[in-house]
């Protein structure tokens, strides 16, 4: 069930696309300022940062797809999506000031700025997948889901554009401080602290609709570990054993009709397994009876 039924409040749409403010700092740096930061400032070879931001882009799209996996199987009495949220801009916005005042000593090499890199990227997607991901989970409404992501993307881009503007009018203003490390530093300061205060805090203020615990089953899955809801275990089971089910009655009900009692198939019989379904339709035979969690 949706968080959200009927029309989306307004606030919560501003709310859920400052979030995407986060994005919006991170993709500015990478696009515009982090390869001549690394080469013109610290003397980097060109090269290497090259590869190494191609490096981390690698890793990314590697592991993207686990944090997305882990997300969905996040059970807490916050839901699947908030604990990340609240945890992973704080090390977001380290890391984040780490890239602009690289704590090596000496030219950073290849692996450091891979580190760096990589740290930055996967903690982003720490924030953006379960915040994407929260937006179904929200409202089920095609056009208000269209209209969230309306707002991320709007809020993505005027973050980025926000440090964009600063970064030449007040951090690197002149094209002597654009080869001083002190400029790079006070925009990974900045942008960090956008960043805490645009993924954390943002999902923080709507947190009375959206922290709870997912609608899951005490049963699990045969042979997995992630719990299912009683209603998906039960659509699971008669997709599997309808048609046995179905030609068990229709062979019962048939003697009965043409005066068959091959199986010994009688009215008693009939209704002890119309009773026997109707209280527990996900009992197989054999099968010890089973309750839902949250009939318990």
């Amino acid at each position: 069930m949706p968080f959200v039924t009927g029309p989306l409040p307004q606030r919560l749409k501003l709310v859920h696309g400052f979030g995407a403010v986060a994005f919006g700092v991170k993709d500015s740096g990478f696009s515009f300022f982090l390869l001549p930061f690394y080469n013109l400032v610290l003397g980097v070879d060109a090269s290497t940062v090259g590869a190494a931001l191609a490096a981390a882009l690698v890793i990314d799209a590697l592991v993207d797809p686990l944090i997305g996996h882990l997300s969905d199987r996040t059970y807490t009495k916050w839901g699947r999506r908030l604990p990340w949220l609240y945890l992973a801009p704080w090390p977001l916005a380290l890391v984040w000031t780490m890239l602009w005042s690289p704590p090596f000593t000496g030219t950073p090499g290849f692996w450091d700025i891979v580190a760096l890199a990589v740290g930055v990227r996967l903690l982003l997607s720490a924030c953006e997948v379960p915040s994407v991901s929260l937006v179904p989970e929200i409202t089920d409404d095609y056009d208000d889901r269209t209209t969230l992501f309306r707002y991320r993307f709007l809020s993505g881009w005027l973050g980025g554009l926000l440090m964009m503007v600063l970064t030449f009018t007040v951090f690197l203003p002149t094209p002597q401080s654009q080869l001083q490390p002190e400029g790079y530093a006070s925009y990974g300061l900045f942008g960090a602290a956008l960043i805490a205060l645009a993924a954390a805090p943002g999902q923080a203020a709507d947190h009375e609709r959206g922290a709870r615990r997912p609608d899951i089953g005490g049963a699990r899955a045969r042979g997995g570990t992630r719990p299912h809801s009683c209603q998906a275990e039960h659509d699971q089971r008669q997709m599997a054993d309808g048609d046995h089910d179905e030609h068990r009655l229709w062979a019962v009900t048939g003697n009965q009709r043409g005066g068959e009692n091959r199986r010994g198939d009688g009215p008693d019989r009939i209704e002890k397994h119309q009773r026997r379904r109707q209280l527990d339709p996900l009992r197989r035979p054999g099968e010890v009876m089973r309750v839902c969690h949250r009939d318990r």
